[in-house]
């Protein structure tokens, strides 16, 4: 019988590529198996700072709360006296004259108004419940940025005025006209907005000066005198700030 040569040496060959494969396949098996164990010891390790930190979170709350108490925060009458708010002190008398702000949409759910910061000043506190009063106004950055567009002229106003009732406000407006525009115009822009809003906070409490600040009274007064002398693109009342 005829033996073919070669034949053996071919089948030793594939049995060596087949070994070689298994010996492959165990070591990459076993390289697997060292990741993923790696990888396990760094997700452990990794979730245990996670834990630390959070307790240090916890103990420094707790810290910051121990001996002290909520209060609720009442609304100043002038916008119906309803809970706006809870904040923690250690007693009634450290929370006088403390400062707190909300937007003037939560305040009075007119999404018109999204863009008016209220700052409110605690006057008091009666059966744990923290009494204010308005403290002031602001407008958003955001929105008097894009107020002033390309191609504008930016005037504003600060006067130091007193209400009808007695109180100390300092009152800043900001006047858009719609392009560049003589320095002589702008002055007498400047001088009859000062002049009105003069007037209208002087004739006012500061209830009623507030009041028709938030409901565009006096922005609408103003607006109609100023486009009489010039076609002014818009006005706001920037920042209102109530005296001690």
């Amino acid at each position: 019988m005829a033996w073919k040569k070669g034949k053996p040496d071919e089948e030793e060959a594939e049995a060596a590529r087949a070994e070689a494969t298994k010996g492959e396949a165990a070591e990459a098996a076993e390289a697997g198996e060292a990741k993923a164990g790696e990888g396990e010891k760094s997700g452990k390790k990794q979730k245990g700072k996670e834990e630390k930190k959070s307790e240090k979170e916890l103990k420094k709350i707790s810290k910051k709360m121990k001996g002290k108490k909520w209060f609720a925060i009442l609304a100043p009458e002038m916008f119906g006296s309803g809970e706006i708010g809870k904040t923690l002190a250690v007693d009634a008398p450290s929370m006088v004259g403390r400062k707190i702000s909300t937007s003037m949409m939560e305040m009075t759910g007119d999404f018109k108004k999204y863009y008016i910061k209220i700052s409110l000043r605690i006057t008091g506190v009666k059966d744990e419940k923290a009494l204010t009063e308005f403290a002031g106004s602001e407008c958003l950055a955001d929105y008097v940025s894009r107020m002033v567009y390309r191609k504008t002229r930016r005037v504003d106003t600060v006067q130091d005025l007193k209400t009808k009732d007695g109180k100390n406000i300092r009152v800043k407006t900001i006047t858009i006209l719609p392009r560049r525009v003589k320095s002589s115009i702008q002055t007498t822009v400047r001088n009859k907005v000062g002049e009105m809003m003069k007037a209208e906070v002087e004739a006012s409490t500061l209830e009623e000066f507030v009041e028709k600040m938030l409901s565009d009274e006096i922005k609408n007064k103003i607006l109609d005198e100023a486009r009489r002398i010039y076609p002014v693109r818009k006005f706001e009342i920037r920042k209102t700030e109530v005296g001690k």
